[in-house]
């Protein structure tokens, strides 16, 4: 580990960011769905593995967990959860290194214990990693599972919840507050992104969100739940700032960017997932400068800037920066060509956008050499829907770079 990069997941929360890429919309869609779907969207750009976090915080705190049966009674038990802060540290750099094998080994061994006090804790784990692969992948495995895995761990986190009501420390209500804020988050996030339902992804979202919010006011110090809060306002002021005149709509937008910038000022686990959404804030913010500093000053510090180089090669590509732009698109494609498993939607986009920056610059050579990579790339039906129109553009350019190569000078 760098001196300077954020500490494990031990005895505070982390929120690395899980980043989605695709920002454009159908326009047959009505208007209010489509204010929807972008201010789902964009809070998606700043939903974390706060799993990691939050089961750390929880582990360290030794959080009681009812038993997860379908109708919790008086009778059910509350069991002391044990410290299992090994599994939790190799979990964690399981995902960061996006070695999505070693993070099931951790999962399948507390599922071998047989032990029901680890259950709730396998359960949202397990459910994390189906996501991530889920969405870093386009794939949908396990749905089934994921479902009953999270529903099976709200009940438990809920029915531990009322069992000690104030009883317990405001610290420990703290904790119980957010991994159930994190299991809705995990719910809401498979309800957008993946199953494209924005209406009925509203409900767990703002429900994860009050649970977020209610740790933060229990325990102010909780950097994993500032930054949750401060990113989810931060997105939905931004998707309504058209509104923002109106008495219904407040902006909390500058308010959002100063606690994230808190966060990414604080040593914590939290600071990583900080800094990739204080740099997509500030691009919303048409403030590329900025999130170029932001991200030239952490990237040689992550363990893994896969995520942040997206902002990074963004910020440039909004700037109109040609020349930083594609090399900045050039290392982001180079991240995504090495990942353990090609994502051809990430691809595609990235692709697009060096085409772009190749096209301002009247290098017909690379953008010929980027067009072919991307009509390469075998599209399945789901990535066809999301990157439909990136197809007869990569055709079109190269058309265009061709003809220019060839001295017709003609688009």
């Amino acid at each position: 580990m760098r001196p300077n990069s954020p500490p494990p997941a031990t005895y505070d929360s982390i929120y690395c960011l899980f980043l989605t890429t695709h920002n454009s919309y159908l326009p047959s869609e009505s208007f209010i769905f489509t204010i929807m779907k972008r201010i789902m969207h964009r809070i998606w750009l700043a939903i974390p593995f706060l799993v990691l976090a939050v089961l750390g915080w929880a582990a360290v705190m030794n959080v009681t967990v009812a038993s997860a049966s379908d109708k919790p009674t008086a009778a059910d038990s509350v069991i002391v959860v044990p410290e299992p802060v090994g599994a939790l540290l190799i979990f964690h750099d399981a995902l960061a290194r996006e070695d999505y094998v070693a993070a099931r080994v951790v999962v399948d061994s507390l599922k071998a214990m047989d032990d029901p006090q680890m259950k709730p804790w396998m359960r949202v784990m397990r459910a994390t990693i189906i996501l991530t692969i889920a969405i870093d992948f386009n794939v949908e495995e396990r749905e089934n599972l994921f479902h009953s895995d999270l529903k099976a761990a709200a009940r438990a986190f809920r029915w531990t919840l009322e069992q000690e009501g104030e009883e317990s420390t405001p610290e420990r209500r703290a904790s119980l507050h957010a991994v159930l804020g994190t299991i809705l988050l995990l719910d809401a996030q498979w309800e957008n992104e993946m199953d494209g339902d924005v209406l009925k992804s509203l409900g767990p979202a703002n429900e994860g969100y009050g649970e977020m919010k209610a740790a933060l006011e229990l325990d102010p110090d909780r950097m994993d739940a500032l930054l949750g809060v401060a990113a989810y306002r931060f997105f939905k002021s931004n998707a309504l700032k058209f509104l923002a005149w109106t008495p219904f709509v407040s902006d909390y937008r500058e308010e959002s960017i100063a606690d994230i910038r808190q966060v990414v000022a604080t040593f914590c686990p939290a600071q990583a997932g900080a800094v990739t959404t204080l740099a997509w804030a500030l691009i919303e913010m048409d403030r590329p400068e900025e999130a170029v500093t932001v991200c030239e000053e952490w990237l040689d510090q992550l363990s893994n800037p896969r995520h942040l180089l997206e902002p990074y090669a963004k910020a440039y590509f909004v700037a109109e920066q040609w020349d930083e732009a594609r090399d900045s698109y050039d290392m982001y494609l180079e991240a995504i060509r090495s990942g353990s498993q090609l994502n051809t939607g990430r691809l595609l986009g990235a692709l697009n956008r060096a085409i772009l920056c190749a096209n301002e610059q009247q290098d017909w050579a690379a953008v010929i050499e980027y067009a072919d990579e991307g009509l390469s790339q075998p599209l399945t039906e789901d990535v066809w829907s999301d990157y439909r129109t990136f197809h007869d553009g990569f055709e079109r350019y190269k058309r265009n770079a061709a003809k220019k190569l060839a001295g017709d000078g003609q688009d």
